[in-house]
Protein backbone atom coordinates (compact mmCIF):
# COMPACT_ATOMS: atom_id res chain seq x y z
CA UNK A 1 0.00 0.00 0.00
CA UNK A 2 1.01 3.72 -0.76
CA UNK A 3 2.45 5.89 2.10
CA UNK A 4 0.48 9.38 1.35
CA UNK A 5 2.80 12.06 2.26
CA UNK A 6 2.76 13.86 5.11
CA UNK A 7 2.00 17.61 4.80
CA UNK A 8 5.42 18.55 6.37
CA UNK A 9 7.01 16.47 3.90
CA UNK A 10 4.71 18.01 0.79
CA UNK A 11 5.74 21.10 2.43
CA UNK A 12 9.50 20.67 1.77
CA UNK A 13 9.31 19.34 -1.84
CA UNK A 14 7.30 22.58 -2.82
CA UNK A 15 9.73 24.24 -0.67
CA UNK A 16 12.68 22.62 -2.75
CA UNK A 17 11.37 22.83 -6.25
CA UNK A 18 10.03 26.43 -5.96
CA UNK A 19 12.95 28.23 -4.23
CA UNK A 20 10.66 30.71 -2.66
CA UNK A 21 10.06 29.91 0.55
CA UNK A 22 7.43 31.94 2.21
CA UNK A 23 5.05 32.30 -0.55
CA UNK A 24 5.53 28.70 -1.30
CA UNK A 25 4.53 27.37 2.32
CA UNK A 26 1.69 29.72 2.77
CA UNK A 27 0.43 28.69 0.20
CA UNK A 28 0.56 24.92 1.00
CA UNK A 29 -0.72 25.69 4.12
CA UNK A 30 -3.97 28.09 2.85
CA UNK A 31 -4.69 24.52 0.84
CA UNK A 32 -4.42 22.05 3.81
CA UNK A 33 -7.03 24.72 5.85
CA UNK A 34 -9.43 23.85 3.54
CA UNK A 35 -8.86 20.06 3.65
CA UNK A 36 -7.37 19.45 7.19
CA UNK A 37 -8.92 22.42 9.41
CA UNK A 38 -7.24 25.52 10.55
CA UNK A 39 -5.73 24.22 13.25
CA UNK A 40 -4.62 21.43 12.54
CA UNK A 41 -2.73 22.90 8.66
CA UNK A 42 -1.87 26.01 10.99
CA UNK A 43 0.60 23.46 13.34
CA UNK A 44 1.67 21.59 10.57
CA UNK A 45 2.85 24.40 8.09
CA UNK A 46 3.95 26.77 11.07
CA UNK A 47 6.18 23.88 12.33
CA UNK A 48 7.57 23.31 8.91
CA UNK A 49 8.13 26.79 8.26
CA UNK A 50 10.11 27.06 11.59
CA UNK A 51 11.96 23.99 11.07
CA UNK A 52 13.97 25.03 7.93
CA UNK A 53 14.96 28.19 10.02
CA UNK A 54 11.91 30.88 9.21
CA UNK A 55 11.62 33.56 12.14
CA UNK A 56 8.80 32.16 14.07
CA UNK A 57 7.35 36.24 13.90
CA UNK A 58 7.48 36.23 10.20
CA UNK A 59 5.75 32.92 9.44
CA UNK A 60 3.09 33.33 12.08
CA UNK A 61 2.15 36.71 9.95
CA UNK A 62 2.74 35.12 6.73
CA UNK A 63 0.45 32.08 7.72
CA UNK A 64 -2.00 34.08 9.48
CA UNK A 65 -2.75 36.09 5.66
CA UNK A 66 -2.93 32.82 4.02
CA UNK A 67 -4.95 31.69 6.49
CA UNK A 68 -7.47 34.12 6.48
CA UNK A 69 -7.33 34.62 2.58
CA UNK A 70 -7.67 30.44 1.83
CA UNK A 71 -10.25 30.05 4.29
CA UNK A 72 -13.11 32.48 2.52
CA UNK A 73 -15.21 32.32 5.49
CA UNK A 74 -16.80 35.25 6.62
CA UNK A 75 -17.91 36.33 10.16
CA UNK A 76 -17.84 33.99 13.31
CA UNK A 77 -16.63 31.39 11.14
CA UNK A 78 -13.14 32.97 10.11
CA UNK A 79 -12.53 34.74 13.81
CA UNK A 80 -12.96 30.94 15.14
CA UNK A 81 -10.64 29.80 12.68
CA UNK A 82 -8.43 32.52 13.23
CA UNK A 83 -8.51 31.75 17.03
CA UNK A 84 -7.81 28.12 17.11
CA UNK A 85 -4.76 28.43 14.44
CA UNK A 86 -3.42 31.31 16.43
CA UNK A 87 -3.80 29.40 19.94
CA UNK A 88 -2.01 26.22 17.93
CA UNK A 89 1.04 27.97 16.38
CA UNK A 90 1.62 29.83 19.68
CA UNK A 91 1.08 26.40 21.23
CA UNK A 92 4.08 24.74 19.61
CA UNK A 93 6.38 27.97 19.10
CA UNK A 94 6.39 27.48 23.38
CA UNK A 95 6.81 23.77 22.82
CA UNK A 96 9.88 24.02 20.77
CA UNK A 97 10.98 26.35 22.89
CA UNK A 98 10.67 30.03 20.39
CA UNK A 99 9.62 33.38 21.56
CA UNK A 100 5.99 32.92 22.34
CA UNK A 101 5.84 36.71 22.10
CA UNK A 102 6.83 37.26 18.50
CA UNK A 103 4.78 34.19 17.04
CA UNK A 104 1.91 35.73 18.82
CA UNK A 105 2.46 39.52 17.65
CA UNK A 106 3.21 38.25 13.78
CA UNK A 107 0.19 36.34 13.92
CA UNK A 108 -2.21 39.11 15.56
CA UNK A 109 -0.19 41.40 12.51
CA UNK A 110 -0.95 38.72 9.56
CA UNK A 111 -4.52 38.11 11.09
CA UNK A 112 -5.36 41.51 10.72
CA UNK A 113 -3.86 42.03 7.01
CA UNK A 114 -5.50 39.06 5.70
CA UNK A 115 -8.74 40.25 7.50
CA UNK A 116 -8.58 43.45 5.42
CA UNK A 117 -8.38 42.12 2.19
CA UNK A 118 -11.72 39.51 2.40
CA UNK A 119 -13.88 42.43 4.48
CA UNK A 120 -13.58 40.51 7.89
CA UNK A 121 -13.60 43.31 11.11
CA UNK A 122 -10.07 43.53 11.39
CA UNK A 123 -9.76 45.03 14.75
CA UNK A 124 -12.26 41.46 15.61
CA UNK A 125 -9.40 39.51 13.57
CA UNK A 126 -6.43 40.90 15.65
CA UNK A 127 -8.90 40.33 18.72
CA UNK A 128 -9.41 36.44 17.83
CA UNK A 129 -5.62 35.92 17.49
CA UNK A 130 -5.02 37.35 20.29
CA UNK A 131 -7.34 35.72 22.60
CA UNK A 132 -5.91 32.34 21.01
CA UNK A 133 -2.57 33.35 21.39
CA UNK A 134 -3.11 34.54 25.22
CA UNK A 135 -4.90 31.08 25.88
CA UNK A 136 -1.92 29.10 24.59
CA UNK A 137 0.64 31.25 26.87
CA UNK A 138 -1.47 31.50 29.87
CA UNK A 139 -0.95 27.14 29.90
CA UNK A 140 2.34 27.56 29.51
CA UNK A 141 2.42 29.81 32.33
CA UNK A 142 2.18 33.52 33.94
CA UNK A 143 5.69 34.71 32.51
CA UNK A 144 4.90 33.61 29.07
CA UNK A 145 1.65 35.06 29.26
CA UNK A 146 2.56 38.46 30.61
CA UNK A 147 5.46 38.12 27.77
CA UNK A 148 2.57 37.23 24.74
CA UNK A 149 0.19 40.10 26.50
CA UNK A 150 3.03 43.13 26.61
CA UNK A 151 4.09 42.12 22.68
CA UNK A 152 0.58 42.59 21.57
CA UNK A 153 -0.33 45.30 23.21
CA UNK A 154 2.66 47.16 21.98
CA UNK A 155 2.73 46.09 18.32
CA UNK A 156 -1.25 45.37 17.26
CA UNK A 157 -2.87 48.55 19.59
CA UNK A 158 -5.03 46.77 22.03
CA UNK A 159 -3.16 47.81 24.80
CA UNK A 160 -5.09 51.31 26.31
CA UNK A 161 -2.64 54.43 26.26
CA UNK A 162 -2.04 56.23 29.50
CA UNK A 163 -3.29 59.83 29.47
Amino acid sequence: MKRTPTLRERLARVIRGTGEFVDSTAQAAADAVERDGPARAARNAFKAMVEMGRDVGQAAGVLAVRLVRGSRVKGGSALDAIKRASKAVVGDTIRMGGDAARAASGFAKGALSGAKEIGVDAAKAAGAAAMGALEAAEEAGAHVAERVRKALGADVGTKKRRR
